[in-house]
């Protein structure tokens, strides 16, 4: 049955036309009769496919030596290598289809599509994912320059297994749904591809956790009575995916056949359920009907089950060396039997969720063999087996294109990251050591905000000499269309219309896919995007300025940790366990959004978050007057500003603070002042009118806001979002006075307001088009908008703002608001910012001594000095000055130089006086 639905799967091979194949000898028709005959058997037989591969062996050796009827030769070729690919023959298959490549580029590059097609799939079932991909690629660019070839759809499903595989879910579904609609599903005949691609896409569901969605895909499914058994197994996974194992083994239990896999599954549900035993007898038969004998994704997974089942035993040693086993059966470049060694790097495509899953319980039944003998090795065996499931994570998240998928992979990441540091905290506790520490703090520092890293690194990239810049730009395009589709479906509640927009969505989201593909095929592009930048501490703390102190806090499992950088060390300390305490940060915001809370309402709480905070780590901060404070999950919702000692003195006073994603930006993103730079403000709803369109109200102060801006000043109707657009790449600073709305639900939703005309998207700057701006040249965005900074936490990601949108587009540094805040005091502190800006202060130290002089300034009423009004305001980003000083070191040398001169000259001109001589008096 399966061998003839094989068959009936590549049997549309024939659609060329091999006219040729009627002239020639009499040999040559009847040996090419006598084949065609037998492939196309309506009842194939392994009897009759052998004798059908053994004709087609023999045409191909007249043909070889003619060297006549090469269309023919082709399809002789793609024949043999089917029959030998349905026989499970995948090595020998790629053979023939690579020399029926070899002959169809001498013909026409259309007959290179099919076989090109089904050699991926060789390949791909060898778990040759690289060779799947390059395959696929050329096939992908013959139906860009022929769109209406035979199968297309076939090649859109093929690409998005590989997609899957690699864990990049979102692009998985866009192919797979283009697949199913280029199939024309009134033909009857197509039905089995039709189950197959709905079959496709529901898997993908349950992968996305999207359960209801792929349980209604299979049911749908069903009544096509199609490959039942496969989508009974189906529906059982993602009973399995739910934890409702009972449910699992009532559709597992209803399969006529089974097989490996089946027996897997009913092993995990037996697991579930809590039957080891069970379980243990479902692993010796999936072992006993392995199908091949290479490397296999299913024999990785039947290895792993039984590492679950020796574990839940705990037989930790013998799990040990069964979940080695699956990482090397689930690697296909891996070969070291030793326990104590683990994949090193990953090049190309892997199976990566079933490799990751392996690693990550072999790290653990290491650390539970070490709390067992308390043998130290094994706990750095541990350590290094987190860090090579890490290793992998993050090589697979940088190979996607679109954020969306790196956001849904750095969700599931967290876990290990969190176990991976603990671990490396348990083994600078069992050794304590810098080096130890270092490491403790670089895992910690790396699991923050890592989309973002990526991003960036990948900006940084294309701005590098030798990159192809006309693929560049088409992706800067492609990116952009894209944004703007995303804008138009987020806006729109037409039902029609919605459902126009997720197709071209889709079709984009593919068409840039295709466009990083041709991006990564560049040799100078992909070595240099493959190259990672560690966090190097050592330069890091050159890098911060004597009276700076990075202080950063991680929440790691049941803990918080705070470490303290600065240039003579790393110190680290476990806050106290204090849970009352660490609910307040989030509280606390909404709090201090209310201007009718009084100081003194706030004493507790802060006087509270201070000894948790900031007191543990208080002899480390001796001699700072600077603070870059890296905040982790609640904590980003608090201005530490505000935070105050048991003297009521706030940190405001003591110090200049700048907030940080991640100890790796610091890294990457320090800045150097300059002598000038180029300035725009905006201020849009500055004008004298009481109501703008859209219902938003004026902001008078505004006006006065951006005077203090030494450069362009668009007011009113001059303030559109077309002219930010168009201008805001060339500028170092860039002012926003106006009006923003942060959506916490759906970020994507969020914007900042320019002058209000026309329809929301031509007025409305929203999240995904400032991600696609070109900010690299941009050192300080001023958003003194509401809620700029506030967002949706994502779990190690960080706040997805506004304020981390600019940041993503490229700019070094960003002040932000956390709250709606009143418009006066914005104005006034940013206006005294500026001043001090200019005269070359520091980014934090500006912003401290802004807020400072609207605290102690004396015609300001003392009901609008609480924190409220002022501590809204938060640096995040790069502190460095914008600007040198207006009068350099190095220019008072010359100075003093200059005027040592002209004394000298003075003096002996003096001294060449005649002497003798008297005035007349």
């Amino acid at each position: 049955m399966k061998q003839f639905l094989l068959l009936l799967l590549f049997i549309c091979i024939s659609f060329i036309q091999f006219g040729d194949a009627q002239e020639g000898g009499p040999a040559y028709k009847h040996l090419y009769r006598q084949a065609e005959d037998l492939y196309n058997s309506e009842n194939p037989t392994p009897e009759s496919d052998s004798l059908a591969f053994d004709k087609y062996g023999e045409l191909i050796k007249i043909l070889e030596t003619t060297r006549q009827h090469d269309s023919t030769l082709v399809d002789a070729y793609t024949k043999a290598a089917l029959l030998k690919q349905m026989k499970g023959e995948d090595s020998i298959a790629i053979i023939y289809f690579n020399k029926g490549l070899k002959m169809a580029a001498a013909v026409h590059d259309t007959l290179r599509f099919l076989p090109l097609l089904y050699c991926g799939s060789s390949y791909y079932i060898l778990n040759q994912f690289d060779s799947a991909r390059h395959c696929y690629q050329q096939a992908e660019s013959i139906i860009e320059r022929y769109p209406h070839l035979p199968e297309r759809e076939r090649l859109y499903n093929k690409i998005g297994t590989l997609y899957y595989e690699e864990g990049n879910f979102r692009q998985s579904l866009n192919y797979f749904s283009k697949a199913l609609s280029l199939l024309d599903t009134t033909v009857a005949s197509n039905n089995f591809l039709l189950v197959n691609y709905y079959n496709n896409i529901a898997v993908t569901y349950k992968k996305l956790g999207r359960y209801q969605e792929a349980l209604n895909t299979y049911r749908r499914m069903l009544r096509y009575r199609i490959n039942l058994d496969g989508l009974m197994h189906n529906i059982a996974t993602v009973y399995l995916d739910l934890q409702q194992p009972a449910q699992a083994l009532q559709f597992l239990h209803t399969l006529r056949t089974q097989g490996q896999q089946q027996y897997n599954n009913l092993a995990f549900a037996h697991l579930q359920l809590g039957n080891t035993d069970s379980a243990a007898l479902y692993v010796q038969k999936a072992f006993k009907s392995r199908a091949h004998n290479f490397k296999t994704t299913i024999n990785g997974l039947s290895w792993y089950c039984l590492g679950m089942i020796q574990e839940r035993r705990k037989q930790y040693a013998q799990a040990l060396q069964t979940y080695h086993r699956s990482v090397m059966e689930l690697d296909p470049d891996f070969y070291d039997t030793s326990v104590s060694s683990n994949p090193s790097q990953y090049k190309g495509l892997h199976s990566f969720t079933d490799l990751f899953n392996a690693l990550t319980a072999k790290a653990r039944v290491q650390r539970l063999l070490f709390e067992q003998n308390k043998n130290l090795p094994l706990l750095e065996h541990s350590l290094n087996t987190w860090e090579s499931a890490l290793l992998l994570a993050r090589t697979v998240q940088q190979g996607y294109e679109a954020d969306e998928s790196r956001l849904f992979l750095n969700r599931n990441l967290q876990p290990a990251s969190e176990e991976a540091t603990s671990t490396a905290l348990a083994l600078y506790h069992a050794q304590p050591s810098a080096e130890r520490l270092e490491k403790v703090f670089r895992l910690a520092e790396s699991s923050k905000a890592a989309v973002l890293q990526i991003r960036l690194q990948q900006t940084s990239v294309a701005s590098l000499p030798g990159m192809p810049a006309g693929i560049i730009a088409e992706q800067k395009k492609q990116q952009l269309l894209l944004a703007r589709l995303q804008v138009q479906y987020e806006q729109t509640t037409d039902t029609l219309l919605l459902s126009s927009l997720r197709q071209q969505m889709r079709d984009q989201e593919i068409r840039l896919s295709e466009v990083n593909q041709q991006l990564n095929n560049d040799p100078n592009y992909a070595a240099a995007r493959a190259e990672t930048v560690p966090l190097e501490i050592e330069d890091l703390q050159r890098s911060l300025p004597s009276d700076m102190a990075m202080l950063s806090y991680y929440f790691i499992k049941d803990k918080w940790l705070a470490f303290v950088l600065r240039k003579n060390g790393l110190f680290a300390a476990v806050l106290p366990d204090d849970s009352t305490t660490a609910a307040l940060p989030a509280n606390l915001r909404m709090q201090l959004s209310s201007p009718e809370l009084s100081g003194s309402q706030l004493q507790a709480p802060v006087a509270s978050l201070y000894q948790w905070l900031i007191a543990p780590v208080l002899p480390y901060l001796q001699n700072a007057s600077r603070l870059m404070i890296i905040p982790d999950h609640d904590l980003q919702y608090l201005p530490f500003e505000i935070l105050a000692g048991a003297n009521g003195k706030r940190l405001q006073e003591d110090f200049a603070i700048s907030y940080n994603y991640s100890a790796v930006f610091a890294a990457m993103r320090s800045g150097k002042a300059s002598r000038t730079t180029k300035q725009l403000g905006m201020a849009p709803f500055a004008g004298q009118r009481n109501q703008y369109a859209g219902n938003f109200a004026a902001l008078p102060a505004s006006a006065e806001e951006i005077k203090a801006v030494s450069g362009e000043q668009l007011l009113d109707s001059m303030a559109t979002k077309k002219a930010f657009a168009r201008m805001a790449s060339s500028y170092n600073i860039i002012h926003l006075a106006t009006h923003a709305s942060a959506n916490d639900r759906e970020p994507q939703n969020s914007f900042i307001a320019f002058f209000p005309s026309g329809s929301d998207t031509s007025y409305k700057l929203f999240q995904p088009e400032i991600y696609n701006l070109d900010l690299g040249q941009a050192k300080l965005v001023i958003l003194s908008a509401c809620e700029t900074g506030h967002g949706q936490f994502v779990h190690g990601e960080g706040m997805m703002s506004l304020a981390r949108a600019f940041s993503y587009a490229g700019c070094r540094s960003v002040i932000t608001s956390l709250w709606k805040a009143d418009d006066a005091a914005t104005a006034y502190i940013t206006r005294r910012l500026h001043h001090y800006l200019e005269a070359g202060k520091p980014k934090d130290v500006a912003l401290q001594q802004a807020k400072l002089d609207y605290l102690a300034d004396g015609f300001i009423p003392n009901r609008l000095k609480i924190p409220a009004y002022w501590s809204h305001l938060v640096l995040i980003g790069d502190p460095t000055a914008l600007r040198s000083s207006s009068f350099p070191i190095y220019a008072l040398f010359i100075a003093v130089g200059v005027l040592l001169v002209i004394v000298w000259f003075v003096v002996k001109r003096i001294n060449k006086k005649p002497r003798g001589l008297h005035s007349r008096d």
